[in-house]
């Protein structure tokens, strides 16, 4: 029994409790996602960065494509016929056509509201205070 995989569990509908909606609006904040996915020559890979900052996302974009246009596979792409290229003010995308499985780099800026529950709002009030303090006494 202990070796079952969760897909194998069948569970009758007394035994799943839905949870309850929240009683309360959450205060909202925006969270912002550098997300990237990229593929050369069969090796691929991706990644997402959260911020809470739109200065500091913007940044890590901007670098990041700076970054894969300057040492990446991009330059190289350019010098082909099939080679395709789209952005906007906040994605860039390419890729050789035929090829985008085996050969394409993507990166966006997403924003996406981020509701804040008080226990989460306590955890950063505590995060923040307790640098301050620290910070207090190196001036101390």
């Amino acid at each position: 029994m202990e070796e079952l995989g969760l897909d194998f569990v069948i569970m009758s509908p007394e035994m799943l409790i839905p949870l309850p909606t929240p009683k309360q609006d959450y205060p909202q904040a925006t969270l912002y996602i550098v997300a990237s996915h990229w593929a050369s020559d069969g090796e691929y890979g991706s990644y997402e960065i959260p911020f809470t900052s739109l200065i500091d996302a913007q940044r890590q974009f901007h670098d990041d494509l700076r970054e894969e246009q300057d040492g990446g596979s991009i330059d190289s792409w350019r010098q082909k016929s099939q080679f395709v290229e789209e952005e906007t003010q906040n994605s860039y995308e390419c890729y050789l056509d035929g090829e985008y499985c085996e050969n394409h780099f993507s990166i966006e800026l997403k924003s996406f509201s981020l509701p804040m529950a008080p226990c989460f709002m306590e955890n950063v009030a505590g995060l923040w205070q307790g640098k301050n303090a620290r910070g207090l006494q190196r001036a101390g």
